[in-house]
Parts: structure tokens; C-alpha cells; sequence
């Protein structure tokens, strides 16, 4: 029962992907949704494997330890369907006297230090525990079942990019499907599955109503602001003035883009003296702490992919002064030349190749119109900024691979459609 539960919804799932219209819609060979979802069910078991018998501490392994809890929690089904359903869906049971008990068990569902609005850790147990009505327990089912929203979510991501490049099909579709950090860590039931639905729903959302005005359009631009501001809020904080940027190009064609988004920026950061000058929302003491949290676990577990970072106050000079620094890291690492196990191959092949994309772009650049501008100055701004908050906070090349995993297909995908590629392979006589 253990293998057959996981294989009939590896059918059906199937099943989904050839019937369903949304991914008829989507104008490609049916085969190779199935062998992209084919290809995340396998990325789901190896992640398996590997914190089953590499990262041997189930306490500690992100594919376990949500499950784990959600398992403590899901029995309350069976004693008190009603105190099941208000740890569900009310926010802060275990500060309730009658549910304190259940949580005495669970090592996760509260945070030593909280970093956001809502606590992450929360929403995937949730997650969890929703998906144990259909799993019985199973965690392979739990494995299929995010390898399938992770192809929803990055559908959602092709749809937009193949409405403003629909003549580059193939380098869309390899850019936002077959990265390799992307299929790895999107495709099992952890955080980075529910951030990229949370990122297609609201990109996805975002280009229809700027095509037209429906309400499905904003349900579903809601739901992504929704998901995200549950499971990473700073991805929503990259993302709000790369679209309000995105979305005032699209209304006014006319003006430069780049232009638009220099001053969208502009504004953020002017925001961001002012209230660091006027002492408002402590945002960069919030980012320090992070830091200094993340360091003292890096030398608590004796992390082998640790960084020398020192501690920062919450000053904006500070935060200035580490900035180019933090970038280089989040970009560049690990390097290909100072590999210390099978996990940092696949990555530190992307870190080159994104180099290599950046040095294509500058010899045999693409001219594109301005909607395309738009998309290719969204997806880099917004990359930027999540890549600067991956490397301030960061002191792991292990957490920098796992941190920047969402902005990889966008980066890809438009570096991918910069360059171009007729006149590259003509050049050297591969074009055909």
C-alpha cells in the first residue's frame, strides 16, 4: 500500500496534465509537461534520499520535519475534530489554554525568533495537515502532490513570459522549467514549492489584469499576495516595486522603462532613508537580526559551508557598505572551483552560466520592443533585490542556493532572451 497510494496519484496527476484545459492552453507537446512533472517527482525523491540517509537528523531535515509535526497535529482529527479545524485555520492556537497540549510534541510550530508577519513554518505544517486527508499519512503522496502544484506554479510563470516572447518557445520553456536548482528544491513539499505558486499566481494575475479587468484575474493576483505574505514575505517586498513599475510601463507604453524603474527605485530608497531617519518600521535591524541568527546557527551546527560574515548593526550605512559584497555572494556562489560536496555541482554550474548569459548579452544583444523591455526589466530588478537580501542574511553558500532558487527561472529565462542566438550560431557556423 506503502508504493501503490503514491503511484495512483502519479496517475492521476497524469491524468490532469493531459485533460485539463489550463495546460492544453498552454500550446505545448503534452509529453513534456509529463516529463517535466516526470522530472520533479524524481527531484522529490531524491531530495528524499538524500535527507534520509545524507542529513540523517529528522528533526532537522525540512522534507521531515514539517511532515513530522503535521503528523503530531493531524491525529487531533480523530480526538477532536473541532480543535483540528481551529489549529487549521485560527491564527495563534497554542496561545489558546485547550490546544497548548497538542503542541508540546511538535519541534517546529513555534519559531525562537519570529521574521515576518506570519510564521512560515506554521503554513507548511498547515499545508500538511490539509494534504494528510487525501495522503493517509504517506509522504510520497506529499512529494507528488507538491511536484504537481510546483508545475502549476511554473505553468503559470511560462504562460506570462510566452505571452510577451511567443516566438521563443523553446528558451522559455528550458529557462523556466529545467533549471536544475528550480526542479530540485520546488519539488517536494517544502517552503520553496508554495513560494512559486505564490510567484505564478501573482505574476499570472498580475499580466491578465493589465490585459483586461476580470475577476478571476484579481482572485487569483489576491491569492498570490495571499501565499506569499504567509510562506516569505520578503519575496512580496521584492516584488511590490518591481510591479508597481511593471504595471505603470504597461499603462504608458510611451515612456522609457528603464527610466520608470530607475525611479521607482529611487522612491524605495528615499522611502527607506526617511523612515531609518524618522526611526519607522525597524527594517534593517530586522535584517541584522537575521544575520546575527544566522551566523550563531552557522557556528552552533558547525555548517561545512559556512562564510566569514561578521555582524552588522541596523545602520544604513552598514547595510550600504555590505551591499556590493552581498550581491557578489548571492550571485556567484558557490564557485566552480571550490566545490566541497555532490550538492554544490548543479549550482555552482548555474553561477557560471549566468555569467557566461551576462558576457553573450553584452557581445550579441537582442533588440526587443517595449513590452518585452518591460517583462526582461522586471525579472532583473526583481532578481537584484531578492539576491540582495539573500546575500545579506545569508551565512551558508548552502541557505544562498536555497534562497535565490525563485529568482532563477526569471533570471535565466531573460537573460536567455537577450542574447541573440542567430546571429551567435551563425558566427560560428551552428546555425541551421
Amino acid at each position: 500500500m506503502n508504493a501503490l497510494l503514491p503511484l495512483l496519484y502519479v496517475a492521476l496527476c497524469i491524468v490532469l496534465i493531459i485533460r485539463l484545459p489550463f495546460f492544453r492552453s498552454l500550446n505545448v507537446p503534452q509529453w513534456s509537461l509529463v516529463s517535466v512533472f516526470a522530472l520533479k517527482v524524481a527531484a522529490a525523491l531524491a531530495l528524499h534520499t538524500i535527507y534520509t540517509y545524507y542529513y540523517t537528523d529528522r528533526t532537522t531535515a525540512d522534507v521531515f520535519k514539517y511532515f513530522d509535526d503535521a503528523q503530531v497535529l493531524f491525529a487531533t482529527l480523530y480526538e477532536n475534530p473541532s480543535h483540528f479545524f481551529q489549529i487549521l485555520f485560527l491564527p495563534n492556537p497554542e496561545n489558546l489554554p485547550h490546544l497548548q497540549a497538542y503542541f508540546s510534541d511538535t519541534w517546529h510550530w513555534i519559531r525562537p525568533t519570529e521574521m515576518g508577519l506570519f510564521n512560515d513554518n506554521q503554513t507548511i505544517i498547515r499545508i500538511n495537515m490539509i494534504l494528510m486527508l487525501f495522503s493517509w499519512g504517506n509522504i510520497f503522496v506529499h512529494h507528488i502532490l507538491a511536484a504537481f502544484i510546483s508545475l502549476v506554479a511554473f505553468c503559470l510563470l511560462y504562460n506570462v513570459f510566452i505571452a510577451y516572447f511567443p516566438q521563443q518557445k523553446l528558451i522559455v520553456f528550458l529557462g523556466i522549467f529545467c533549471v536544475p536548482s528550480s526542479l530540485f528544491w520546488a519539488s517536494a513539499m517544502l517552503k520553496e514549492c508554495v513560494v512559486m505558486l505564490g510567484l505564478g499566481l501573482f505574476l499570472y494575475g498580475l499580466h491578465s489584469l493589465l490585459q483586461q479587468f476580470r475577476r478571476r484575474a484579481l482572485i487569483l493576483f489576491v491569492c498570490g499576495i495571499f501565499v506569499l505574505l504567509h510562506i516569505k514575505i520578503y519575496i512580496l517586498a521584492a516584488l511590490i516595486p518591481a510591479s508597481a513599475a511593471f504595471f505603470v510601463c504597461a499603462q504608458f507604453p510611451n515612456l522609457r522603462a528603464w527610466k520608470v524603474y530607475g525611479g521607482m527605485y529611487a522612491l524605495c530608497i528615499l522611502f527607506l532613508l526617511v523612515n531609518y531617519v524618522l526611526h519607522g518600521i525597524p527594517l534593517f535591524d530586522s535584517l541584522a537580526h537575521k544575520r546575527e541568527i544566522s551566523i550563531m546557527q552557522t557556528i552552533e551546527v558547525q555548517a561545512g559551508s559556512a562564510l566569514s560574515l561578521s555582524y552588522i548593526n541596523g545602520s544604513i550605512w552598514d547595510f550600504a557598505k555590505e551591499t556590493p559584497a552581498a550581491l557578489w555572494r548571492a550571485v556567484a556562489l558557490p564557485y566552480l572551483w571550490n566545490i566541497h560536496s555532490i550538492m554544490d555541482v548543479l549550482p555552482a554550474m548555474e553561477s557560471f552560466i549566468i555569467f557566461v548569459l551576462i558576457l553573450l548579452v553584452c557581445l550579441f544583444p537582442r533588440k526587443t520592443n517595449a513590452a518585452q523591455q518591460n517583462l526582461l526589466l522586471f525579472s532583473f530588478v526583481f532578481s537584484i533585490a531578492l539576491l540582495w537580501f539573500t546575500g545579506i542574511t545569508s551565512a551558508t553558500v548552502g541557505s544562498i542556493v536555497r534562497y535565490r532558487m525563485p529568482m532563477l527561472p526569471f533570471v535565466f529565462t531573460a537573460l536567455a532572451l537577450c542574447v541573440e542566438w542567430r546571429k551567435l550560431f551563425t558566427k560560428y557556423r551552428l546555425y541551421r
